[in-house]
Order: structure tokens, then sequence, then C-alpha cells
């Protein structure tokens, strides 16, 4: 929820592209709330664009590269794909988007089902840590769940479950 994490809080879909063949390069983001956004997206934009000066060693000649991630992770790996395509670079191959945190509003009838937000919400209180203040919440890049134009986008692949309290917000933008 853009405020706690490290490395290992991703490893389980780390592991799970690698054993589907991808080579994985894992960014651990600056957190919320000493860095606010745009921080953690403007970071995974660097490390994508030294990702792709990389893929030739890192996956061999004709590598793609995908962006992939799940809850915030989800969040950023959108908002970088939306900045690569408006700075025009680096080309991506696709998006895997799991559990997406796309929606700050956290009104959604999926997220109101889950009981984790029965006294106190995680990913409210991530939002508002993360998110510098109301005019964020508008901006695509912040919240690409907002975004009015996805034209041009790599294809995405955007996974939720029935019991997720993200499932909303995850069918909405796919």
């Amino acid at each position: 929820a853009f405020v706690s994490g490290d490395l290992d809080s991703g490893e389980c879909m780390a592991r799970l592209l690698v054993e589907a063949g991808a080579v994985v390069v894992s960014v651990a983001y600056p957190l919320a709330p000493e860095h606010r956004f745009p921080e953690a997206v403007e970071a995974g934009y660097v490390a994508l664009q030294w990702t792709y000066k990389q893929r030739t060693k890192l996956g061999g000649q004709g590598a793609r590269i995908y962006l992939a991630g799940d809850e915030a992770g989800g969040n950023l790996a959108a908002a970088i794909a939306l900045i690569a395509r408006d700075r025009a670079h680096p080309p991506l191959a696709g998006q895997i988007l799991v559990a997406p945190m796309l929606d700050p509003c956290v009104g959604t009838a999926s997220l109101r089902e889950s009981m984790e937000c029965a006294t106190g919400c995680k990913w409210a209180e991530g939002w508002q840590q993360y998110l510098r203040g109301p005019m964020d919440a508008e901006h695509p890049y912040a919240v690409p769940g907002k975004a009015t134009r996805l034209a041009g986008l790599p294809p995405a692949l955007v996974l939720s479950g029935q019991d997720d309290p993200m499932r909303d917000e995850a069918m909405a933008y796919a």
C-alpha cells in the first residue's frame, strides 16, 4: 500500500516469473510518507531505463521488457507503462498487474466486502500517505485507473480473484 514492503515482499511473484522462464529485475521503490508521488514512479522509470539498456546482457538477444507488480506495485507498473508511452521510450512488450491498487477512493463494492477495511483500511491509509494532496488523485501517473487515454499502451494481463479487495478496480481498468 505504498508505505511498507521491500524486495522480499515481491519474492513470490518474482519466483513465479522466473519459473515461467523470465529474467527478473526487482526494484525496491521509495516508500511513503517519506517519499510521496511522484518519487516512486520516477524511480521505477529510471530502473526501467537501466533495465532496457542492460536487456541483452540480462536476457539475451531480442530480450523483451515487461512490467509487473502486485497491489501498489501493480499501480506503479501501470503508471510506468504510461510514462514510457508518453515519453516514447523504452518500448514495452507488456504489463502484468496483480490485484493492482488503482482507485484512491477505496469505495468499490469488492473493497467494502473485504473484512480488511472493517476497522481502518491499509489501502486508504496508504493512498493518504502516498499522494501529496487531492489533485494527485486526478493524475494518471499517480492513479492509472483515472487515465482517460489508454491507447498505445502495451498489452496488460490484469489478474484478480473473487475474494480480492482490489477486484472491482482491476476489472474496471482491464
